[in-house]
């Protein structure tokens, strides 16, 4: 009867250490039994190894992250509308909504910028000039919008939905390597200058042939 109580595994018998590992996963099961519904919402938002890496600032992670995509649908949504002037009377109501959210992303990705939390100042750079970079594209949108000068205001709101795509592509940058090297911070460079470029030339092109009236 002793034995086979011993080969139970998950019981302590005359100094045998249990099986089964229950010791080991013990801290993480109670780990994880402790969160919040707010710390399950970043976890799953974030993902585990993501949310050990931004454990500080997670909450601002999640807000760039929510904003970041609501920019994204009604920024497609107002250039759709702008575009093929489909539903054209909801256009101005899905623009603010896209400025709104957009400068909310900006500002976010700006205070992390400068915060550095993640002590990696090149990358800081990058991201911190493509948010102010932003601002200023959609901010020129907004105003020349507001005097109804609507050529440059669709070439303006243009460059800052070209800009907000980058924000996406950014993201991918950080994969290239260790969050300290250099190789994320120049990706991030040429993830947001390179489509800006393009962008740019394809405006001017497109202005050249077909002038506003």
């Amino acid at each position: 009867m002793r034995s086979r109580v011993a080969a139970l595994p998950g019981l302590r018998h005359d100094g045998v250490e249990p099986t089964g590992g229950s010791h080991r996963d013990q801290p993480s099961l109670a780990a994880d039994r402790s969160q919040t519904g707010p710390d399950r919402a970043r976890a799953s938002l974030l993902g585990g190894g993501a949310q050990r890496g931004h454990a500080d600032h997670s909450l601002w992670i999640v807000l760039h992250a929510l904003t970041g995509f609501l920019t994204l649908v009604s920024g497609f949504l107002a250039l759709y509308m702008g575009w093929t002037r489909a539903a054209f009377d909801y256009h101005r109501h899905t623009g603010c909504t896209y400025v709104g959210a957009g400068m909310t992303m900006a500002f976010v990705a700006l205070f992390l910028a400068i915060s550095d939390p993640h002590r990696n100042p090149a990358s800081g750079w990058a991201t911190g000039t493509l948010a102010v970079v932003w601002l200023i594209a959609t901010s020129m949108g907004w105003w020349r919008g507001s005097q109804k000068r609507w050529r440059v205001h669709q070439m303006w709101m243009i460059r800052s939905m070209v800009l907000t795509w980058t924000f996406v592509f950014c993201r991918l940058a950080q994969r290239l390597g260790d969050m300290d090297g250099i190789a994320p911070a120049f990706g991030i460079w040429a993830y947001w200058v390179g489509p800006l470029l393009i962008a740019e030339i394809a405006l001017q092109l497109w202005n050249r042939r077909s002038p506003a009236r």
